[in-house]
């Protein structure tokens, strides 16, 4: 992914270390991206954008779980019984195993 930047959102880290509360005040209109040696260090947003972000990354993740559990459902599944003889296991051993452990 590429993130593009108008030169007038771009700060040194020495930049951003002299002229902090200037560059604060900045944030809240606009991205600031801070760069160090002239390469992208950190990007600096304003708490509600970087709210926004959170909500929209947690919904991603949402949708990526509920596609896999979409997927997961188009599968035939195996019952306990089912499982317990492919495991060469009968119900009653497998249940004293479990009482015994």
């Amino acid at each position: 992914m590429t993130v593009k930047f108008d030169f007038r959102q771009m700060v040194s880290i020495s930049d951003l270390q002299r002229k902090l509360g200037e560059i604060s005040e900045k944030v809240s209109e606009q991205d600031v991206l801070v760069l160090k040696n002239n390469k992208p260090e950190f990007i600096i947003v304003a708490p509600d954008k970087y709210e926004e972000l959170i909500k929209a990354f947690d919904l991603i993740e949402q949708l990526d779980i509920y596609e896999t559990i979409e997927k997961r459902r188009e599968k035939s599944s195996l019952n306990g019984k089912q499982m317990l003889e492919l495991l060469g296991k009968s119900e009653e051993a497998a249940t004293a195993q479990a009482n015994d452990s």
